[in-house]
């Protein structure tokens, strides 16, 4: 494959920024895929003096303004073409501006010179290279696509690449004329933009693929805070916007062989950086101590956060530690940070200006690097800092979210942490995770598994090459101006099983980085699809919570699919689809079942997680026989089948064939709002909105947020704000989506506070959970449960009363009470939602839920986040009263069970199964034993024998039951991706209404100090206290 690079700097010739790294690197990394990268930039006076060997490839005799000549040569292993145009290019000054920092005024001409030889080389005129596809970079570049496009090398594949939206290289309409592009060019579907010419745009309006340089800045730069006034186009060219993380050289970037280094390293010897830190002390002029210096290499200006630096650089000293600070920018800032060195000589120093020797040394001697961007759309420094062990402390945006892990107490507790991540442009978020690096800072143990743990990440160009040259195949699959394919080649694709595939109880979950290896995500899907008969011609529907990976996942599916003979799928825009939501596509289409990629509750990313589960035809989970079929397969697989269909533009409502199949492209809020208009009240509901009650939705940045915004704002006239973090984001917004104390916490205050709203509530990464909290009254799940059930009859599509009612057995037994008055069914089942989907078909249930923030019905086949919030606005709308009010009434009248949870995340596996084994041998010893007080009267190992199919279910959760009705479970949870998570679960009843309003965790501070006693979970897991409590 012959891929054509054009580039306004490449390294080692000409840099002012990360591009000239990129475009340097970049050929040589995709050689090893079989791309053949050529580069072509300017003849800038550095570049034409480092030239030795050249040869004249093609001539110009009037390339805007001048005669030109098109050099071939070959320097530091890359292949280049150079615009030798002395009357664009030969002057003092920088690449694009004079010796006083002033653009040139003539940069269109110059910019523009470069992309009509980029068009040319495209369209085939020099002999020997004609590029399979061209790859362009920034506004200086952009123009290649517009000449290519509106010219004979229109029907040649196209790369455009966004360094940094910033730079836009806008022109007034004058020049137009200059350019050499036909009139039909001048247009909003060109290069005119907002009545002038604009280079990028132009870039951005015709290429073939857009990418830039991370993940998280290609989510960012959709929305209007960071799109720089281009989103709307952004976000109409989303089908085809990639974020690939840039790369380092890991040759020049190596603390190893480093010869600007006191004293060269690896990671097994740490020890070692203590020359290079003794020669920063030196050459910085700080004390010499053991307090930890942080280092800030960058240009000083405010994008890169610098006047945050400022502010806190007289308390960062306070804490104990050191600044090191080398750049050059804003004058102004320069003065600050030479005041502040002024003010603490021996703790902070500044060096004014750029050194690269200097700048290697600081990576390999300073304990954390500073980058608190505004934006950043990948960076490197950080990246340096993970390859030197220099600790990276950076603000969330970005390729530095992409990036760096975040110390939480979790990822420190799995040993997977590499850095601090704040929140962006906050100069106290920026203190606080000073702060925090700080204090880790004096665990030695710690800190040196951070630095390790960066030291151990792929930071060169291995994976990001790899990604790149899958898009070019993508794309020389496709024809001009074709998304997709009406008829495809089906290809068998060979390949190996991997050992770990098994879905737990909601489908497969790990990592992305495992999902990203090859065939990883092709292989479990494939074997979902060798686990089933007779789908033939039959509908499948997918979708996701739009977490990272769900897009390019989609499309694997979609392709699989039609390779494998599904004669329709079903996708949701976008590729979103709420849980719930897909469960109600599944029913009220009658499709064969359905893909759902989602973790859940979990956090998303680049190193988070990501999960495929499969739904069959009622719309519920997969059973037991299904994924144990699943499982078998994915160890035996050998092959897969595909369609080579290219990229199906998810974005556009309506159905169209490809490969053969019918793909249809839904509105995937409409069928669910529709659902929900036929259950509730939306009349009473609205009415109560306009008379003053005030709410607030918390989406969580998850895929709920579509859906609230519409049904709560445009459908039930709730006020403008009332639905919160509403636009999905790949990474929630960097949050981790689990409607909780913990997690909601700001949703909790914010109610809870004099001025705050009437209601609150939350929903989850795929909008299956909820939380509901009211003014001064949070509703545990259970409780919630329980009102739901006993109140169901003010809800239009339950007035005629419910057939029963289910739990898990870990959710407390409050709703146990109501089917009791209300003389109705009452199940226990085990944990998971696919066991309550019997009863639920059976018509033995009509409302389930679960302690972990789950609740639904009949209405589809999985819990339901958002019905809870409607069902609970219902209730509120027909009783005219509070939740506080509501709820305590309730107690009044059944007794208030005190209810608790505790999370010990990611616990080795080995010691979670440990302490669970344990237990179980100890079971037939624990009744009649006292333990604090209370007498244990049973306990056991819970079995559910279901009434429906008759199948058993044991070891589904280790229960020990107390004289008097309170009761511990203990069980290991199968949601997460790390490790194990040990929940407990501690719950005691109360009839008396006096005693009702006791602090929970003061309630059953016995049962806790006994679950520790009976279990020993400080023993086998060494923590001496929960991650969550809820």
């Amino acid at each position: 494959m012959k891929v054509l690079s054009v580039t306004s700097e490449l390294y080692p010739l000409i840099k002012t920024g990360g591009l000239a790294d990129v475009a340097g690197a970049l050929p040589l990394a995709l050689a090893e895929h079989g791309v053949e990268m050529r580069s072509l930039l300017p003849g800038y006076p550095v570049v034409i003096k480092a030239l030795k060997s050249t040869e004249a490839v093609y001539h110009y005799d009037n390339l805007f303004g001048g005669p030109a000549a098109l050099l071939a040569t070959k320097i530091a292993g890359l292949d280049l073409y150079v615009i030798d145009a002395p009357h664009l290019y030969d002057r003092n000054g920088g690449a694009y501006g004079d010796p006083n920092g002033n653009d040139w005024p003539d940069n269109w001409q110059r910019f523009a010179a470069l992309s009509r030889v980029g068009a040319d080389i495209a369209e085939g005129k020099l002999a020997g290279f004609k590029p399979d596809l061209v790859h362009a970079h920034d506004w200086q570049a952009a123009l290649t696509i517009a000449y290519m496009r509106f010219g004979p090398a229109n029907n040649v594949p196209s790369v455009m690449t966004v360094h940094n939206l910033a730079f836009q290289g806008r022109f007034p309409a004058g020049i137009f004329g200059g350019l050499g592009l036909a009139g039909e060019a001048m247009t909003v579907d060109g290069v005119e933009y907002y009545g002038g010419v604009g280079f990028l745009k132009a870039g951005l309006q015709s290429a073939w693929a857009v990418t830039t340089v991370s993940p998280t800045y290609a989510q960012e730069i959709r929305t209007p805070e960071f799109g720089m006034g281009l989103d709307g186009l952004i976000n109409r060219r989303a089908p085809d916007l990639y974020g690939i993380v840039n790369g380092i050289d890991d040759d020049v970037w190596n603390p190893a062989t480093d010869k600007h280094l006191a004293a060269s390293y690896k990671a097994e010897a740490l020890d070692k950086r203590a020359a290079n830190r003794a020669a920063i002390e030196e050459r910085f002029g700080l004390e010499h101590d053991d307090t930890p210096i942080f280092c800030v290499v960058s240009r000083l200006t405010w994008q890169k956060g610098v006047d945050l630096l400022v502010e806190i650089a007289d308390p960062l000293v306070a804490m104990g530690a050191r600044l090191a600070v080398l750049g050059s920018g804003d004058s102004g800032l320069e003065g600050q940070l030479l005041a502040a060195a002024a003010r603490h000589r021996g703790r902070i120093g500044v060096v004014i200006g750029y050194d690269e020797a200097l700048s290697h040394l600081m990576q390999g001697g300073a304990d954390a690097i500073l980058i608190p961007s505004r934006f950043e759309p990948c960076g490197l420094t950080q990246l340096y800092g993970l390859r030197y062990g220099c600790v990276p402390v950076v603000a969330r945006t970005g390729g530095l979210a992409d990036t760096v892990i975040d110390a939480n107490e979790a990822a420190v507790t799995a040993g997977v942490a590499t850095g601090f991540v704040h929140d962006a442009a906050d100069a106290r978020a920026l203190l606080n995770a000073v702060q925090q690096a700080v204090e880790l800072h004096r665990d030695t143990q710690i800190w040196a598994s951070l630095q390790k743990q960066g030291m151990k990440s792929d930071v060169s160009w291995t994976r990001s090459a790899k990604k790149y040259a899958d898009l070019y195949s993508n794309l020389l699959a496709r024809k001009p101006g074709q998304q997709m394919s009406t008829q495809a080649t089906i290809k068998t694709v060979q390949t190996k099983p991997y050992d770990d595939q098994k879905p737990g109880t909601s489908g497969l979950r790990k990592k992305v980085p495992v999902f990203e290896q090859p065939n990883y995500a092709e292989n479990f899907i494939q074997s979902v699809f060798n686990s089933l008969d007779g789908f033939e011609g039959k509908t499948l529907v997918i979708g996701g919570d739009g977490r990272y990976l769900n897009r390019e996942v989609i499309q694997k599916a979609i392709a699989m699919a039609a390779a494998n003979g599904f004669g329709k799928v079903m996708v949701g825009q976008g590729g979103i689809l709420s849980t719930p939501a897909a469960s109600n596509i599944i029913r009220k289409y009658k499709a064969f079942g359905g893909l759902v990629l989602s973790a859940s509750h979990n956090p998303g990313g680049p190193h988070e997680d990501f999960g495929i589960k499969y739904n069959i035809g009622n719309g519920g989970p997969a059973p037991e026989k299904i994924t144990d079929a699943i499982f078998a397969n994915s160890k035996t697989i050998s092959e897969y089948k595909i369609a080579e269909i290219g990229a199906v533009d998810l974005d556009v409502v309506g159905s169209f064939n490809v490969g053969g199949m019918v793909v249809e492209i839904i509105d995937p809020v409409k069928d669910y709002a529709e659902l929900m208009n036929s259950l509730f009240d939306f009349d009473a509901i609205r009415a109560m909105f306009k008379g003053g009650f005030r709410m607030a939705m918390d989406s969580m940045h998850a895929v709920t947020g579509p859906y609230a915004k519409e049904i709560l704002e445009g459908m039930l006239g709730a006020p403008k704000g009332t639905a919160r973090n509403f636009h999905p984001l790949p990474d929630f917004g960097g949050h981790h989506p689990d409607p909780n104390l913990v997690h909601a916490k700001k949703l909790y205050d914010d109610v809870m506070s004099a001025k705050g709203p009437d209601f609150g509530a939350a929903s989850d990464g795929d909008g299956d959970r909820n939380m509901i909290v009211g003014k001064g009254m949070f509703v545990t799940p259970s409780d919630s449960l329980a009102l739901i059930a006993a109140n169901a009859t003010l809800a239009p599509g339950y007035k005629r009363g419910l057939a029963g009612i289910a739990r898990s057995m870990p959710t407390s037994a409050a709703a146990d009470r109501v089917a009791e008055k209300l003389g109705i069914g009452m199940y226990e089942t085990p944990t998971g939602w696919k066991f309550f989907g019997n009863l639920l078909d059976a018509g033995m249930a009509t409302i389930c839920g679960e302690e972990s923030f789950g609740t639904g019905s009949d209405h589809v086949r999985e819990k339901d986040g958002l019905w809870a919030v409607l069902f609970w606005l219902n209730i509120l709308a027909a009783r005219k009263q509070s939740v506080k009010d509501i709820v305590e009434a309730h107690w009044k009248e059944y007794g208030r069970n005190y209810y608790s949870r505790h999370d010990y995340e990611e616990v080795e596996s080995d010691k979670a199964n440990a302490l669970i084994e344990a237990l179980r041998e100890s079971l037939p010893k624990l009744p009649g034993k006292k333990v604090q007080g209370m007498t244990i009267e049973a306990a056991d190992d819970f079995a559910y024998h279901d009434p429906v199919d008759g199948s058993v279910s044991k070891n589904q959760g280790i229960r020990v039951l107390f004289k008097g009705g309170s009761r511990v479970v203990f069980r290991l949870s199968g949601t997460g991706t790390s490790g194990a998570t040990l929940r407990v679960y501690f719950e005691r009843y109360e009839p008396d209404a006096k005693k009702q309003n006791v602090e929970t965790q003061k309630a059953l501070a016995d049962l806790i100090k006994a679950a520790d006693e009976i279990a020993g979970i400080v023993k086998f897991t060494g923590r001496k206290k929960p991650t969550v409590i809820t």
